[in-house]
């Protein structure tokens, strides 16, 4: 809890709601893998939005999806009709 507290106290004065709702084993495997508190929020949201277990949250961890995420080549724009 200690770590869990001196970790986001950084930059917010209570946790952040997705960190609150995720398990601790996933809070503990993002605090010990992640240093940047944005980064360690965006994993919180995404554990929620997919529904991750741990397992898949490390293998995401590992595979950089922060990096990752919003990176792929599309073609929307062409194909897509507009708003």
């Amino acid at each position: 809890m200690r770590q869990l507290y001196l970790f986001y106290s950084k930059q917010f004065e209570f946790v952040p709601q997705a960190v609150a709702q995720i398990p601790w084993g996933h809070n503990r495997l993002i605090i010990s893998r992640i240093k940047d508190i944005d980064k360690a929020v965006f994993y919180a949201n995404a554990t929620i939005e997919n529904g991750w277990s741990r397992d898949n949250l490390e293998i995401q961890i590992d595979k950089n999806y922060f990096e990752r995420k919003g990176n792929a080549i599309t073609n929307f724009e062409k194909t897509l009709p507009a708003l």
